[in-house]
């Protein structure tokens, strides 16, 4: 909907003469927010009106002089029509392409949800509950087996036994291996924690693209859908203005 539109509609044919007068007012009075018309299209019509008033028109559109019996200035029906049959194929057009819209990103939701539960299967977290209650009790044990030694030693070195001292050794190759094993489990939940890190980075790009790739159809089909809420209001509008036909 344009300026020119409104001029096509009431018939102005370079004179602002009553007839045009009253069609206009006509128009603009039917098409009032108050009374369910659109704002942007009333605003065109006052538009209109005041270029018409303070004989500002940067254009004349020619037009047949029609006047019927009541002195209003017939509107060019045929032209409304027209506009109506476009309109319709437009809305028709943006209608598939809102639905493409939708189902592309309904498709980049599946493909976010299944990258996502894919890094879940594959990222395997070393640390869970059963490992951790091990280590802490590879800790208590080597505290425990420390506190021994340090006693045996102590008796050892007071008794002066060498079956004692054999007991301490035994004692301390086992405090050696039990530490050893803990530090290994460590060892392997730095490794696997690292690996994750990486996988997540990976994920997280891929993720980053779906993501920014859906925000940009959102902002499309948003735009689709205003087009889509202004051409039904100018459809709106015509469709009334037939109704004088």
């Amino acid at each position: 909907m344009n300026k020119e539109s409104i001029y096509r509609i009431i018939g102005y044919h370079g004179e602002y003469s009553e007839s045009v007068k009253k069609t206009l007012k006509k128009i603009l009075k039917d098409n009032h927010p108050d009374r369910g018309g659109d704002a942007e299209i009333f605003k065109l019509i006052n538009e209109v009106k005041d270029e018409l008033e303070n004989n500002r028109v940067s254009f004349k559109y020619v037009s047949a002089k029609n006047n019927d019996s009541n002195g209003y200035c017939q509107i060019d029906f045929e032209y409304c029509e027209k506009m109506i049959k476009n309109i319709c194929k437009e809305l028709l057009t943006i209608d598939e392409k809102i639905s493409e819209y939708k189902e592309k990103i309904k498709e980049l939701n599946n493909r976010y949800q299944d990258v996502y539960q894919n890094d879940l299967k594959e990222r395997h977290y070393f640390l869970n509950d059963n490992i951790s209650k091990e280590l802490t009790k590879i800790k208590n044990i080597s505290l425990f087996l420390l506190i021994i030694i340090v006693i045996i030693f102590i008796i050892a070195i007071i008794k002066n036994n060498i079956i004692v001292f054999g007991i301490f050794g035994l004692m301390s190759l086992i405090l050696v291996f039990v530490v050893t094993k803990y530090f290994n489990i460590t060892r392997n939940i730095a490794m696997n924690n690292e690996n994750n890190l990486k996988k997540y980075i990976k994920t997280a790009n891929k993720l980053s693209m779906i993501k920014e790739e859906k925000d940009k159809i959102i902002i499309n089909k948003w735009k689709e859908e205003q087009k889509k809420k202004k051409k039904e209001n100018d459809l709106r509008f015509y469709n009334n203005l037939i109704k004088y036909k």
